[in-house]
């Protein structure tokens, strides 16, 4: 072999695995909600079979748009007179239709067949352009500028596979779909979205497209409760997208489950569940998958956030973005030195810019700086005094980590008061235990959600809501709560 040849010239063929291809199309005919499956990383140009391309496209089209995408439906869309080997296309249809069946529940699984093989050629297509370049390098290039194109390049598949690898989707953008005409009237003829919460929408009014709401808060307090019902209300118009640096998936769909049951989640992971209840369970849980809403896990760059938000923006029409919380973003290497409160400043400012450029409601979560409730004790203060002041200890948007003030339209703070009262404890039995009880019980279903910044609205303002810490929720309870047929000693 010449050493200066192309190796262009020497290639195999490229891998590719036709029989998932056509496992994922059949499976997503014969069960439409399959698409959900593999919408949230599968895109047309991952299929090697061009006809495979235009088809997964359409079906994406049809089942986006409202509209049941089969092999009678379809047909419009799909030059039925070509020819797929020696079958028709539309008796190709009915074929892969007829063998989708079984392939519904692995409709995941041959979705990543299809995108890892996709990605193999990538590499390939990016290793034989490296070193085709490398040998005949022209006269404007240099190795610094095939390294920087060959990492683009990296990146940009590795992209693709984490979308896949972690990016899970409640049924992706079915809530369009059951979007009532009520809701379409509300929302897409006016400015702005409601997040659903009374208190939320009374303080700020609708939520915009390009605003940036950030929600403080320090631990136990229900920022990350608050910003997941705010997501789930904003799901009821189009898909949302959640960044969760501190829960997990099952915890995020756990406590929604809890929400809409009264069925707290301690007794969701004990089984401690009556057969009412586990009926309940059945049908919330339908409905809970049936949310357009994307939950990240991996931690990601603000870059890797802005792509990830431009890609579904494009194919599927992002609604909003929940980042929980920004202390949990992944740095260069030149930024992980940094004092908290300045990364924290500079990822709003940065997520403020990426909301605007995707034009999509964003919703940032920022912490409270360490002191906030850090209790000051005058000399000689009685007891009952130390806990009013805790009380009245209210945080302000100064409070917060960073320069919220510049990169804010409206800044949301959840306050309540237990977690603070329950540091003060006192000696049991004591006339100040006493107070103390009567206090903590006094809150113990009561919180507020503060206005602590506005851009359009007056501030601060509060309004009082309704706290259940059994299911982690704001506001009045999504349903009556179940009584449990079980006893006590269950």
């Amino acid at each position: 072999m010449n050493a200066h040849a192309s190796p262009r010239d020497y290639r195999m063929p490229l891998p590719d695995n036709v029989q998932a291809e056509q496992a994922v199309l059949g499976a997503i005919m014969i069960s439409n909600d399959a698409y959900w499956r593999v919408a949230g990383f599968l895109q047309p140009q991952h299929f090697t079979d061009q006809f495979h391309q235009k088809l997964y496209e359409a079906i994406g089209a049809m089942i986006s748009g409202g509209r049941a995408a089969n092999p009678v439906t379809i047909k419009p869309y799909i030059a039925m007179d070509q020819m797929i080997g020696d079958m028709t296309a539309m008796a190709y249809l009915a074929k892969l239709a007829a063998e989708g069946a079984p392939s519904i529940i692995g409709a995941y699984d041959y979705g990543r067949a299809v995108i890892e093989m996709w990605a193999r050629r990538q590499l390939i297509e990016a290793g034989n352009d490296l070193i085709a370049l490398s040998r005949n390098m022209p006269v404007d290039m240099t190795p610094e500028k095939i390294m920087s194109n060959t990492d683009r390049t990296f990146v940009s598949i590795s992209n693709h596979l984490g979308d896949a690898a972690s990016a899970v989707t409640m049924a992706d953008a079915v809530g369009e779909a059951m979007q009532s005409i009520d809701d379409a009237y509300r929302f897409k003829k006016r400015a702005g979205v409601s997040t659903g919460i009374e208190a939320v929408d009374q303080l700020t009014g609708p939520w915009e497209s390009g605003q940036q709401i950030i929600i403080g808060g320090g631990t136990k307090q229900g920022k990350s409760a608050l910003a997941m019902q705010c997501a789930i209300g904003l799901a009821a118009n189009g898909p949302v997208w959640v960044y969760s640096g501190e829960m997990s998936r099952k915890q995020i769909a756990m406590r929604e489950i809890a929400r809409r049951t009264g069925i707290p989640v301690k007794r969701q992971k004990q089984g401690r569940i009556s057969q009412a209840e586990w009926t309940r369970l059945e049908a919330v849980t339908v409905e809970v998958n049936r949310l357009p809403i994307l939950i990240e896990k991996r931690r990601l760059t603000l870059d890797q956030i802005h792509s990830i938000g431009r890609d579904l923006k494009r194919k599927k029409g992002l609604v909003a973005m929940v980042v929980d919380h920004v202390g949990l973003l992944d740095w260069p290497r030149e930024d992980r030195g940094r004092e908290e409160a300045a990364l924290s400043a500079k990822a709003t400012q940065q997520l403020k810019a990426i909301f605007e450029d995707l034009g999509i409601v964003g919703v940032s979560l920022v912490q409270l700086k360490k002191n906030t409730f850090v209790e000051y004790r005058a000399p000689r203060q009685s007891f009952e005094v130390r806990l009013r002041e805790a009380i009245l200890r209210r945080p302000k948007y100064t409070d917060l980590m960073g320069a919220v003030e510049r990169d804010a339209d409206h800044v949301l703070i959840p306050f309540n008061a237990r977690p603070i009262l329950a540091s003060l404890e006192p000696e049991e039995g004591s006339d100040d235990y006493l107070l103390w009880e009567a206090k903590m019980a006094e809150h113990e279903k009561r919180a507020e959600i503060i206005l602590a910044l506005s851009r359009e609205e007056s501030f601060p303002q509060r309004r009082q809501v309704e706290w259940h810490g059994e299911t982690t929720s704001f506001g009045p309870p999504f349903v009556g709560k179940q009584e449990s047929l079980l006893g006590d000693d269950y």
